[in-house]
């Protein structure tokens, strides 16, 4: 197992292979580990609970606090077997697509667009901390609202850190009043990962 900072592992047994890398945002808010299951595929079904077991306390014997994962809502039958070895359904993700943006024109916005530095970052830092009220960390009763705040933060400051990762921030005139975090993929697509705009905006 072992996975540390944006690297990924695999593990791999006869019904199951699980890719999983460690999740600095989330360990730096929890102070304890945090391992999200980038991928889960089982074959059979009906074989791979032991295997998800053993998986999971690995993971338990080296230190992880909590592990995450996210499936495409069609794998029930993978839904239920993560459940069988304690994991629970937190929230559910919509993801929409947006083909063509080179071919497409904008009306003119108000706020000016500028890519964060390490010297203003803070500001996309402070927003994150205090504009979300329903993510999973804040909808899990196990969990004070302070870490799910500082969970936010952490995932702005590790994007600092990520090569393929970007913070833009939202001006108006002179205040920062939104950012946006996303994530190159490939040569020509953009994975918008996280956003918000200020409260007090």
């Amino acid at each position: 197992m072992s996975p540390r900072s944006h690297d990924r592992s695999t593990f791999k047994t006869e019904h199951v292979s699980i890719e999983h890398r460690e999740l600095p945002w989330d360990t730096a808010a929890l102070g304890r580990r945090v391992v999200h299951l980038e991928s889960v595929t089982v074959d059979p079904v009906d074989q791979a609970l032991d295997d998800l077991a053993s998986f999971v306390a690995a993971c338990d014997a080296e230190g992880v606090y909590l592990l995450s994962c996210r499936l495409p809502h069609e794998h029930i039958a993978t839904t239920m077997l993560l459940e069988e070895v304690g994991f629970r359904v937190m929230e559910t993700v919509l993801e929409p697509y947006l083909n063509g943006l080179n071919t497409r024109s904008f009306a003119p916005s108000p706020l000016r667009i500028v890519a964060a530095s390490q010297d203003d970052a803070w500001h996309a830092e402070r927003i994150a901390a205090n504009a979300f009220s329903d993510g999973r960390f804040h909808s899990d009763p196990r969990l004070p609202r302070t870490v799910a705040d500082h969970r936010y933060a952490m995932w702005v400051q590790s994007a600092l850190h990520h090569p393929q990762q970007h913070i833009d921030l939202a001006y108006a005139e002179d205040d920062v009043v939104a950012f946006i975090l996303s994530e190159r993929v490939g040569v020509d697509s953009v994975r918008w990962l996280l956003t918000a705009v200020a409260p007090e905006h």
